[in-house]
């Protein structure tokens, strides 16, 4: 009898606007994460260290380099000239919002592989899709004040390492098969978004 009410009620419902609403299309960066949120108006970025002996540090955009045209995510203590400090997320892409005077809007360049520094540009026309903001719905809480940045579905291999230019840089999936940073010199960290309070 049940069934037979639900059929009966079915197109009264449609017909209603009352109906179970369609679920939107999740971006491919979040689809692993059922806590994942593509979109974030404004937030800054720290690191966490996992050794918990270092202290967060803010992360900043570098100035591009003259020979690519590409901006380095790195500590704000060795970024020399940063470009961004706060950013935003749409649809998975990152923005960073120039710092007074420092010209355009750099956005996330590609999609970082294993072993990449996170690098911006202002020549892209759309920033990439690999990012993804991982709020905490662990009933016993989390280690981290704010959530955490997740980039190809992944949150724990992000690490902070020299570079040749004595900066702090962060790097994706770091490994010793490299000549742009100091392998030995990687830290392992999480990468927070830190959000104004409301």
């Amino acid at each position: 009898m049940l069934a037979s009410l639900s059929i009966l009620f079915s197109p009264l419902l449609a017909a209603s606007g009352l109906a179970l609403p369609t679920s939107r299309a999740t971006p491919t960066a979040c689809a692993a994460f059922a806590n994942g949120v593509p979109a974030v108006a404004q937030f800054t970025l720290s690191a966490h260290y996992v050794n918990a002996t270092t202290r967060p540090q803010t992360l900043v955009l570098g100035a591009p380099s003259a020979a690519s045209n590409e901006s380095y995510l790195g500590t704000a203590e060795t970024i020399r000239v940063p470009v961004g400090s706060t950013f935003a997320m749409a649809q998975s892409g990152v923005t960073a919002r120039p710092v007074a005077g420092a010209g355009a809007p750099s956005v996330s360049r590609a999609v970082p592989g294993s072993n990449a520094l996170l690098t911006f540009t202002a020549d892209a026309a759309a920033p990439a899709q690999a990012y993804c903001e991982l709020v905490n719905t662990d009933p016993n809480g989390s280690p981290y004040p704010y959530p955490v940045l997740a980039v190809n579905s992944d949150s724990e291999n992000f690490s902070v390492c020299r570079s040749e230019g004595g900066e702090d840089v962060v790097v994706y999936n770091a490994s010793s098969a490299t000549t742009v940073y100091d392998a030995g010199s990687c830290q392992k960290v999480h990468v927070l978004l830190v959000q104004p309070r409301q």
